[in-house]
């Protein structure tokens, strides 16, 4: 997530996600879906890069991060692969759309803090909206 505020020099938004490592490496973002249990969808945070077929487990009312009660969280798991660690935070959950389109599904806050990184704890886009009273535009 990237916050867009007066500074020098100015900021600007662009509705476009980083999906290294490849093909395409970046996906402009064209839609927004509800996520869904098994659902499949991707990750794309600082630390593994990109991976796809996550599949969306639960979702929790509450669950406890960090020493606080976090609503809405939303688990995803790639049994034995590495999809977020720590400062992976604000990483898009996304679908991959046609060839190099993405719909934003939500946004990684945590995971295991610990091997294995198999885990993502995420926020659907549509909470962070009315959270932060925005709309995701494209």
């Amino acid at each position: 997530m990237v916050f867009v505020g007066p500074s020098f020099p100015p900021e600007t938004y662009s509705p476009r996600i980083h999906t290294d490592p490849c093909c395409p490496t970046t996906r402009p973002v064209t839609a927004k879906v509800a996520p869904a249990v098994s659902q499949i969808v991707c990750i794309s945070g600082r630390n593994f890069l990109a991976k796809c077929s996550v599949e969306i487990l639960r979702m929790e009312t509450t669950r406890t991060i960090d020493g606080r009660n976090r609503a809405n969280v939303w688990i995803g798991k790639r049994a034995g692969v590495n999809i977020g660690a720590p400062a992976d935070s604000g990483a898009p959950i996304y679908i991959p759309v046609g060839s190099g389109n993405a719909a934003i599904v939500g946004m990684h806050i945590a995971g295991f803090l610990a091997a294995p990184f198999d885990e993502t704890w995420f926020h659907a886009v549509g909470d962070i909206e009315a959270q932060l009273g925005v709309t995701v535009a494209f």
